[in-house]
């Protein structure tokens, strides 16, 4: 199964990218550090749609495996965070990367 990791898991186009990734089989990882942007109940929403319950009591770095999706796990981390970047790549090896973040 390919596995691939999307950053801003929780945002807009980036949570109905997963959920068209987890619907087409893939093995997706999921990346968002909730930040206060724009409404983090929004974010929060979203992620308890795909299965991420209670991710805003989610510590940083922490992750949560889907209740809803076997093959989608939620880290609650920063993309600048290279310690756990690496651990996530390192772990997973995935195929691709999407961050709508250019």
């Amino acid at each position: 199964m390919e596995k691939i990791v999307v950053a801003g898991a929780a945002g807009f186009i980036e949570y109905q990218l997963c959920k068209s990734l987890l619907d087409r089989g893939f093995h997706v990882v999921g990346l968002d550090n909730c930040n206060d942007y724009y409404l983090p109940e929004l974010k929060y929403s979203r992620l308890e749609e795909l299965g991420i319950l209670n991710a805003e009591h989610l510590k940083v770095d922490q992750v949560q495996q889907s209740t809803k999706f076997l093959e989608f796990e939620f880290f609650k981390s920063d993309i600048t965070n290279q310690q756990i970047l690496q651990e996530v790549f390192d772990k997973y090896r995935f195929v691709y990367y999407y961050n709508a973040v250019k």
